[in-house]
């Protein structure tokens, strides 16, 4: 050596341990974040769908009269009715892939085409087979004890149809099952009807 002596910077221990806990802490904020976000994001989309089916199953109670009325004018106040208070873009009710009221800044056709080919959709469907598969169960058993064996079979078709997650046959078993239905309805009620005098 010559004599002259090297000066290194030395850092005291306080200061390593704190920079060493700072970058382990910023680490970890790096790999947790997008884990929560996600978890965040996931929550957010789920509560998003519940409100969506929520709404959807109020309008569709609040207009069943005015449908079964043939009251296109009545749709359309509840419909424009639901959009202010729901504070929802866009209000429509579809009855057979028929727009029949529409409430909104976009034409309906362009709706309509969104509803029905969306992933939202898709996934209401999916939720509501369930629901539809309970339904034709319970209710299958029911005719069948009142002696409505076709409406059964039809019921029957209908519960397999969703258990099968099948939306085009569960649809059409669907429409047999309406069909039926009114013939069973009318039937019954004349029975009521004899039976009370």
């Amino acid at each position: 050596m010559t004599g002259k002596t090297e000066k290194r910077l030395r850092f005291p221990l306080w200061g390593k341990f704190a920079a060493g806990a700072l970058l382990l802490e910023c680490m970890l904020l790096c790999a947790i974040a997008p884990v929560v976000e996600g978890q965040i994001r996931k929550s957010v989309l789920e509560e998003l769908l519940k409100r969506g089916i929520g709404v959807a199953e109020n309008m569709a109670s609040v207009n069943a009269g005015a449908v079964a009325a043939g009251d296109a004018e009545k749709i359309e106040r509840n419909v424009a009715e639901a959009l202010e208070s729901d504070h929802l873009s866009y209000a429509a009710v579809l009855i057979d892939g028929h727009v029949a009221g529409y409430a909104g800044p976009s034409d309906p056709s362009d709706i309509k085409a969104h509803l029905l080919g969306s992933p939202e959709a898709e996934r209401a469907a999916k939720i509501e087979q369930p629901r539809i598969r309970y339904k034709s169960y319970t209710l299958k058993s029911s005719s069948a004890s009142l002696g409505a064996r076709r409406f059964s079979g039809l019921l029957f078709q209908l519960e397999t149809a969703a258990c099968a997650e099948d939306r085009r046959r569960t649809r059409l078993a669907w429409e047999a099952v309406d069909i039926e239905y009114q013939s069973v309805a009318g039937a019954l009620q004349t029975k009521i009807d004899m039976q009370s005098s």
